[in-house]
């Protein structure tokens, strides 16, 4: 049997392109492989129709290939293919996205939630629109993932008021999962063959359920950042590798938290754990990568006699204290002065 049409995936693929409300979706996200069976099941039950915007992303070339003739097949006059690795993919980007955003995506991975996937999925701001829904597969086969680990066994965030080495029931206390419990319950949640809060011992000594719930939490956590989202599917199944789906709804855009100190509860985790092992802040993009200005840093030097007469205008103009003014220089700026 083609691993594709096992009922256990044809499931969750049901539940991640279900119709979202009367109309069509206008721009949807898929991973859709080879088969393309995803857009197929969208297209048949109405989620989709051929006015839809279909942005289509695949590595491998060939595969690639095969997804846009089918979608050139299947009369869509509007899609994209990105041949490329989603982390590397700014959907703000894609085609329509700016003009009617995402209503509908399928990420279908074949690996586990990692830093680059957190990463990619928490840049992506005023992407989603309210009602979207946003689903994910990966794989719960977990080996070697840092942050998954990291999330499953490290203090949650800085300031935590437990002790310096928590237990993990401390742990379960303290960051939020009553929050995602409760959403998970009343989403009448199934695990398939591997307990929510059991789980069983993998070669490399983690708890499979632990690292399950950590992808929930990361995922979560990511889109949190940026949306009001509700879980709404959580289902565990085996495949040709053990896999996880979970399905989301968007319910509105928010403001992005400035880091992670301050962004929502429901994100510390994850921003804790890939803060311990980058350095770096999951919600804070770097100046001048992905097309933004880079920030110019301000240089002191010595003013020559213009420079200074300039100076001495502004401070009478604006009768500003010398010690309350900074002074930089700058090429669009060429006298090198400006109040502050």
């Amino acid at each position: 049997m083609n691993w594709h049409e096992r009922p256990q995936k044809a499931r969750c693929r049901s539940l991640a392109v279900e119709p979202i409300g009367d109309e069509p979706a206008d721009v949807a996200l898929f991973l859709p492989s080879d088969a393309q069976l995803c857009v197929k099941e969208a297209l048949r039950t109405g989620t989709i129709n051929h006015d839809t915007t279909i942005i289509a992303v695949e590595n491998k070339p060939h595969v690639a290939d095969a997804i846009e003739a089918f979608l050139e097949d299947e009369g869509f006059p509007y899609y994209q293919v990105y041949r490329g690795h989603l982390e590397t993919f700014n959907l703000a980007e894609a085609q329509d996205v700016e003009e009617y955003g995402i209503d509908l995506a399928y990420i279908d991975l074949c690996g586990n939630f990692n830093l680059k996937v957190a990463k990619w999925l928490v840049r992506q701001k005023e992407i989603f629109n309210p009602g979207a829904r946003v689903s994910f597969t990966f794989c719960s086969r977990v080996r070697q993932n840092r942050l998954l680990q990291t999330m499953t066994y490290t203090e949650p965030w800085a300031g935590c008021d437990k002790e310096a080495n928590p237990t993990k029931d401390d742990l379960v206390s303290t960051f939020g999962l009553p929050i995602i419990e409760r959403q998970l319950a009343a989403a009448n949640t199934n695990l398939g063959f591997v307990g929510w809060k059991e789980g069983h011992i993998s070669e490399d000594h983690y708890g499979a359920g632990d690292l399950d719930r950590s992808t929930v939490e990361g995922v979560f956590g990511a889109l949190n950042a940026n949306y009001k989202v509700k879980i709404v599917d959580c289902i565990r199944y085996t495949d040709t590798s053990p896999m996880l789906f979970v399905n989301f709804h968007v319910i509105e855009q928010k403001e992005t938290p400035a880091n992670r100190h301050n962004c929502p509860r429901a994100s510390r985790l994850l921003a804790h754990a890939y803060y311990e092992i980058t350095g770096q802040e999951i919600f804070m993009d770097k100046p001048g990568r992905r097309g933004r200005p880079p920030t110019i840093k301000k240089i002191k030097i010595e003013l020559n006699a213009a420079q200074k007469r300039v100076k001495a205008r502004l401070f009478n103009q604006y009768a500003t204290p010398v010690a309350s003014a900074k002074w930089a220089w700058h090429p669009q700026n060429p006298n090198g002065c400006r109040k502050e």
